[in-house]
């Protein structure tokens, strides 16, 4: 009797679990993900799935998520504040990618999609890693309601891949000063060690022609890229125009896997470009010997210079002083002759 007993209160204990497992079952699920990689769809990915397109490094990979609230119309209750967040687990050299977004509000019945995107990392490993999806909102009584999913995202490695990447060229017009500088930088994205790797740098109507023999390894260290840079003098009896600069990458010594074409223009250089492309150059030094000399110039103490007016006025005060002295000499005639006659 007494096992009957226990076998009973055993029995209504599982039962009372199950009955508040589907109690506490959340109303917010993830019902459908998409995986666009690079170009192409995998859709309908089911929960602990693998993504059946493989991504490469720096290909963009966005996520669909659809989430449905589960409540009835009759329980009238709607799901708010609802936060999403999708991580890639250990991807960028062991550190995880995470993007995140909210949706507001879903109602009782009703589903909403959301996206969330991320770039593949430059370097990274081969493999497959995981992807973690949770969503997590509350409904109007204040009941939280969270969900997740786990999928699998599988990277892929080209046995070969030379990348040629930051190019750069400055100017990118040239006339009387004829010199550009070359740049880029060449990274091994592959799987393999290229210690055969070719690049060759030319453009025949400017005269150059290069050759870069190179050892460059897989990983993420700085031997698994080179960087380039060098400056070219443009001859003067080049024509006027448009060029190509084409620089090429080989693995295997001879196997083309990667290019990129830089266009320069080319002007003619006149006479009266030139002068004052000098003149330029030169105007620094006029500018401060013309201030030196300006600056003597006005230390000189200066001398006050005689007019045509004030000469003028100078010879009609000689005249008045004769006349003056004229008048006296009459007047003293004048009163000579009278006392006389007295």
């Amino acid at each position: 009797m007494k096992r009957i007993f226990s076998g009973l209160a055993i029995c209504v204990l599982l039962a009372l679990t199950l009955v508040t497992a589907v109690c506490a079952e959340s109303k917010l699920i993830i019902t459908q993900v998409d995986a666009k990689v690079g170009s192409r769809t995998d859709k309908s990915i089911g929960n602990t799935s693998t993504i059946s397109r493989e991504a490469k490094p720096e290909d963009k990979v966005t996520f669909t998520i659809k989430l449905e609230n589960r409540y009835s119309s009759a329980e009238d209750l709607y799901i708010e504040d609802i936060d999403v967040e999708v991580t890639i687990k250990d991807i960028d050299d062991g550190d995880d990618l995470e993007e995140s977004t909210t949706i507001s509000k879903i109602t009782d019945g009703q589903d909403k999609k959301t996206d969330l995107s991320f770039r593949i990392p430059l370097f990274v490993d081969e493999g497959t890693y995981d992807v973690l999806i949770t969503a997590e909102g509350d409904d109007e009584n204040g009941t939280k309601q969270e969900t997740s999913w786990t999928i699998e995202l599988e990277v892929k490695k080209e046995k070969h891949n030379l990348s040629i990447q930051n190019e750069r060229i400055s100017p990118n017009e040239i006339s009387c000063s004829r010199s550009i500088a070359l740049a880029f930088r060449l990274i091994n994205l592959g799987q393999e060690d290229e210690d055969e790797t070719v690049v060759r740098i030319t453009s025949p109507g400017l005269g150059i022609n290069d050759r870069l023999d190179l050892d460059i390894s897989s990983g993420y260290d700085e031997d698994s890229a080179y960087d380039f840079e060098k400056n070219y003098a443009i001859a003067d009896d080049v024509d006027e125009g448009t060029y190509n600069i084409d620089v090429k990458a080989y693995y295997d010594s001879s196997k083309l896997i990667d290019s990129h074409t830089y266009t320069i223009e080319v002007k003619g250089c006149s006479t009266k470009a030139a002068e004052q492309s000098k003149d330029g150059n030169n105007s620094s030094d006029n500018a401060r010997n013309g201030g030196q000399q300006q600056t003597q110039q006005t230390n000189l103490p200066v001398l006050p210079q005689a007019t045509a007016s004030s000469q003028k006025s100078g010879s009609w005060t000689y005249i008045l002083i004769g006349e003056i002295f004229l008048v006296l000499l009459v007047a003293l005639i004048t009163l000579a002759v009278i006392k006389k006659k007295r």
